[in-house]
């Protein structure tokens, strides 16, 4: 008996480890028939990101709102994660879209206002990020889906500024030994400097091997 039942989770596990990740369900509208779509989409293709010239790969300004369309609104996901591409080191004012105004400029030099960022999940991963310096003001304001741990440890950045990561679902900040300034430069230039206010599920923010 305990042979065969050994035998049977054999089976399961191998069975288990042809399965694809786990996808979801969409209806297609003109037929009705139900179609599999990935879950998650990670955000990493070069022509997935806007720029703040069409020469320099150094200053992020966005998701290209027509990569985002394609590939994230109009194939259902309600989930992402960005990967934030090694050679950034300034991500700009308003990069996850909810005031974008300042167009940024694809991988083939189309000029473009960035995609807002409207995911029920959004994850962001700093780890390739090595050489990132600057997080400017309302980079992720007010993204609601913008959840999980933002790990700067890996990161050089000295500045992120104000309202930066206010009003997200984030839950705990990983702040890299780089830092030197969280906030604005005058607290009362804008009202408002807070970088992490009313973030209601944050837990904890500490250093890089620190507490």
């Amino acid at each position: 008996m305990i042979k065969r039942l050994l035998s049977m989770l054999l089976s399961l596990t191998v069975i288990l480890s042809l399965v694809p990740p786990i996808t979801a369900a969409a209806a297609d509208e003109d037929t009705g028939v139900m179609t599999a779509v990935s879950s998650t989409v990670e955000i990493s293709e070069d022509e997935a990101f806007l720029w703040d010239s069409t020469t320099d790969r150094k200053t992020l300004a966005g998701i290209n709102p027509e990569w985002y369309k394609t590939n994230v609104t109009d194939a259902g996901i309600q989930s992402i994660t960005i990967k934030i591409p090694a050679s950034t080191e300034t991500i700009r004012k308003d990069f996850g879209g909810s005031y974008a105004t300042i167009k940024g400029y694809s991988t083939a030099g189309t000029e473009l206002i960035p995609a807002k960022l409207d995911c029920q999940q959004v994850l962001v991963d700093f780890s390739a990020a090595t050489n990132l310096k600057t997080i400017e003001r309302q980079a992720f304001f007010e993204v609601s889906g913008l959840t999980g741990v933002i790990d700067l440890s890996k990161t050089k950045v000295e500045v992120i500024e104000g309202t930066a990561f206010k009003k997200t679902a984030i839950t705990g900040v990983i702040l890299p030994t780089t830092l030197k300034r969280v906030g604005n430069d005058n607290a009362n230039s804008s009202g408002d400097a807070s970088v992490f206010g009313q973030c209601k599920n944050l837990a904890y923010i500490r250093v890089a091997g620190g507490d």
